[in-house]
């Protein structure tokens, strides 16, 4: 239904990263737009980030871009929140050529 909603009416989801770089406080921007088409749909990001033994978190950033059908994923996503309590994050929205074949 949303992307159909979406397709009927040309729209598009605009992105807009913004942070700080904390060596020399300098601001960075990343802007990127999306349509129907370029979202890959009931899929769900793969856990990249994990707590490191000694504290903090440990990102892997090999897997920061890949994501899963949800179909793959084990349990009830009959909502966001039950996806949430399973795999950590939910995104329900990707970029269709981050989809695994």
């Amino acid at each position: 239904a949303v992307r159909q909603y979406m397709q009927q009416r040309n729209m598009e989801v605009l992105v807009i990263l913004e942070g700080i770089d904390a060596t020399t406080s300098s601001a960075a921007q990343a802007r990127q737009s999306y349509t129907a088409d370029d979202i890959g749909w009931d899929a769900s990001f793969v856990p990249c980030a994990r707590r490191a033994p000694g504290g903090g978190i440990r990102i892997d950033f090999e897997k920061l871009h890949h994501v899963t059908p949800l179909s793959n994923l084990a349990g009830n996503f009959s909502t966001p929140r039950a996806c949430r309590r399973q795999v950590g994050t939910c995104s329900f929205s990707l970029p269709a050529d981050q989809l695994p074949t």
